[in-house]
């Protein structure tokens, strides 16, 4: 049996979806933006360095180190980080749709639903 999907696992992965395309500057300003916040709202939280960040979730343990970092937060701030990682997945699906993204759209909206079944 696997491990149980977690608000914090499918943020990281939405981020390390996000990032190679953040690193190549091919994200529109809108998703760019929504990108960047989330980042920083989770830096934060895992008392990471924001030019390190984009390594950090990388590794295994860097992954697990940030998950953790969210699952312990209180329910109001994974609401928030929720409802930022779903905007998130609605640009980059929006970016992925104008052709300018090699991401999986199927992947993209897997995501969102699930994040939107968590609490």
């Amino acid at each position: 049996m696997g491990r149980e999907t977690t608000i914090g696992m499918l943020i990281v992965t939405l981020l390390a979806l996000a990032s190679e395309a953040a690193k190549r500057g091919i994200l529109t300003e809108g998703t760019r933006l929504a990108y960047g916040r989330l980042k920083e709202k989770i830096v934060a939280w895992s008392d990471s360095d924001t030019s390190i960040f984009d390594e950090f979730y990388t590794r295994e343990s860097g992954r697990r180190h940030i998950v953790d970092a969210i699952e312990v937060r209180p329910s109001d701030d994974r609401v928030t980080v929720r409802s930022m990682a779903s905007a998130l997945a609605e640009l980059l699906r929006q970016d992925v749709l104008r052709g300018s993204l090699g991401i999986s759209l199927r992947r993209l909206e897997e995501i969102d639903a699930q994040l939107k079944t968590l609490a």
